[in-house]
């Protein structure tokens, strides 16, 4: 039994040294790749680290040149700003002055006018400007029209009404929505018989899908028959943020026309008038009738088409 021990215990004991050796060697090789990996952890870290403040670093001179840039909008924004006030203030001076010449052609105009004697007149605002009653005048004085349609009682309902009344042979139709506003009109001035006011209430309606602009309530069932040779049109209200205004009149082309005819346009300077100038235009050039246009530059714009034989009035 003593034998066996004695044999079996030195093997057992080599057996423990040698796993113990390779624990060890195990051991130290798995210290020396933790080592290894904690230096590549460490060398990891730091390159983060550097990585991260070289970013917050980027991320700083980005957030300054953002800030830089909208700086130099806001400063650019403020400049335009500032032109488009001084553009605007110059075509408004512009304007004035073209205004304040069309007076003085306007008043050298009608002085010794043979018709034109009550010339107290008060041109501007919603009332047609200077540009307007010269070219208006210069059409009654040199074309001499017979059928006159006349959208709006006003400013120029005074020179009308003096020209029908010198010319005995003239009929005039004035249309207007305000009944207030005509009772203070023919307070202050006399029409003549052949002049006539008719009232028509407005509604508002859209054209082509747009939004609604404001037309006279059945304006063409009342003018369907009518022929005339000169239509001013200076109502009903229209507006800058329109698409469409005063559309009534294209109901009635182009049979409204007669041969010779001249169609007057205040406010031609904003956008809604001017498109509907658009579909005037369209409709005589489908129904083959030849014209020519003008525009004449106050306060505001006012825009003339006639026909070619009459064209003279559109560039005097």
């Amino acid at each position: 039994m003593n034998d066996l021990y004695g044999r079996l215990m030195p093997s057992s004991k080599k057996q423990l040294n040698d796993k113990a050796e390779y624990l060890k060697r195990q051991t130290d090789a798995l210290e020396k790749k933790l080592g290894a990996v904690q230096k590549t952890a460490d060398r990891t870290e730091k390159k983060l680290e550097s990585q991260m403040d070289a970013q917050e670093k980027a991320v700083s001179v980005l957030e300054k040149r953002i800030s830089g840039i909208e700086e130099k909008i806001d400063q650019l924004l403020e400049l335009l700003q500032h032109d488009n006030y001084y553009d605007r203030q110059s075509r408004a001076i512009v304007r004035a002055s073209n205004e304040a010449v069309w007076a003085d052609v306007f008043h050298d105009a009608i002085a010794e006018s043979a018709w034109l004697k009550h010339k107290t007149f008060y041109p501007g605002r919603w009332a047609a400007g200077y540009q307007f009653l010269y070219v208006l005048y210069r059409i009654l004085n040199d074309f001499h029209p017979k059928d006159i349609l006349e959208l709006g009682l006003g400013q120029t309902t005074r020179i009308i009404g003096q020209y029908v009344s010198y010319e005995k042979d003239c009929r005039h139709t004035v249309v207007e929505h305000d009944q207030e506003w005509i009772d203070i009109f023919k307070k202050d001035f006399c029409l003549a018989g052949n002049s006539e006011i008719v009232r028509l209430d407005i509604e508002k309606k859209s054209f082509e899908g747009t939004e609604p602009t404001t037309v006279y309530v059945d304006f063409a069932a009342r003018f369907r028959d009518r022929k005339f040779d000169l239509i001013s049109i200076d109502a009903p209200f229209g507006g800058n943020t329109l698409t469409y205004s005063r559309m009534d009149i294209l109901e009635l082309l182009p049979g409204c026309l007669k041969e010779d005819f001249v169609i007057l346009l205040d406010d031609y300077n904003r956008p809604a008038e001017r498109n509907m100038i658009e579909k005037l235009k369209g409709i005589l050039k489908d129904n083959g009738i030849s014209f020519h246009t003008g525009v004449y530059r106050g306060n505001k714009d006012t825009f003339i088409v006639s026909s070619e034989n009459l064209r003279f009035l559109c560039t005097m």
